[in-house]
Formats: C-alpha cells, sequence, structure tokens
C-alpha cells in the first residue's frame, strides 16, 4: 500500500480520499435464441470482467460427459442369468493320511483321517520321549460332538545317565 492512502469505509460511503471501494454489481439482460445472459461485474480499476453463462453450461455439460466416460465409474456389466437353478453345495468327503518316521531326531508320528458328511473318523499316534505309543482315536459328527478315546502302549524308557567323576571325558 501507498503511504497516506487509507482503507477504511465510512459508515454508508464507498469513497474516501479519492478512492472507490470494489463493488460487484451483476447486469442482467434477457436471454434470447441468439444471444446469451451475460453477468458484467464492475472491478475497482473500471475495468469489466464478464461471464457468459453459455460457457458455464458447455463446461459443466462437458464435464458431465467426460465423468461419464471415465470406465471406473461404471459399474460392472450385468451377467446373464439362468434360468434354471444351480446348487453349488458339494457333498463334503475326503480322505487323507501320512506318516513320519526320522530315526535321527527320533520324530516317530502317523495320522489318518476320512470325513464323510457331517462324519470325521481319525486317528494318529506317535512314540513320545520316554519311548511309550500314545494312540489317539476319535469321531466327530452332529449328534454327538468329539469324542477321543487315548490309549498308551508299551513301556517307558529312563535311560541311566552317566556320570563321570574327576577329569576324564564327559
Amino acid at each position: 500500500m501507498k503511504k497516506g492512502c487509507k482503507t477504511s469505509r465510512e459508515k454508508g460511503g464507498a469513497k474516501k480520499e479519492g478512492r472507490t471501494r470494489n463493488r460487484l454489481t451483476p447486469v442482467r439482460r434477457p436471454v434470447s435464441a441468439r444471444s446469451s445472459t451475460e453477468r458484467v461485474a464492475g472491478v475497482g480499476s473500471g475495468g469489466r470482467l464478464v461471464l457468459r453463462q453459455d460457457y458455464v453450461f458447455i463446461v459443466a455439460i462437458a464435464t458431465i460427459v467426460a465423468v461419464h466416460a471415465y470406465p471406473g465409474y461404471h459399474s460392472y456389466p450385468h451377467l446373464a442369468q439362468s434360468t434354471g437353478h444351480v446348487d453349488h453345495y458339494t457333498y463334503p468327503a475326503y480322505k487323507f493320511d501320512y506318516a513320519v518316521h526320522d530315526p535321527h531326531t527320533g520324530d516317530i508320528k502317523n495320522q489318518w483321517e476320512s470325513r464323510d458328511g457331517d462324519v470325521v473318523k481319525g486317528s494318529y499316534s506317535l512314540v513320545e520321549a520316554d519311548g511309550t505309543l500314545r494312540t489317539v482315536d476319535y469321531t466327530a459328527d452332529k449328534h454327538n460332538g468329539f469324542n477321543a478315546v487315548v490309549k498308551k502302549s508299551g513301556h517307558a524308557h529312563h535311560p541311566q545317565q552317566a556320570t563321570h567323576y574327576g577329569h576324564g571325558v564327559y
């Protein structure tokens, strides 16, 4: 701002020290088939800002067309509907078994299981650290729930730990 120019406004007045206050004054003209409505706004320097409503309308239409043409805004294409009923329910049935026998680590175990509808039957066994064999037979169904029978067979072996006294090799 220049020194000596004051921009405060007086009550009800639009001028102060030779300056005019910026004021927008819309001018409306009738719309005909050949001409479009213009809005004229006064600018502080006395210039005119002309906004033509037909350009605003064209920009709005172009935006709508562009948004509609963008494939990200479209829904997925409708799939052809079949006339018959297709049941996607598959009858639950499976069988599997596996076994591990690793004498290096001492990991010895096996398992099998089968399912027919809502009835599951199976068994697994493993050699425990004391040398006994633990076997679990199980069944599961809708009426009885899960039932397991655990059996332990064999004799437990507890190896004697060698104790060395003196400076011998351990």
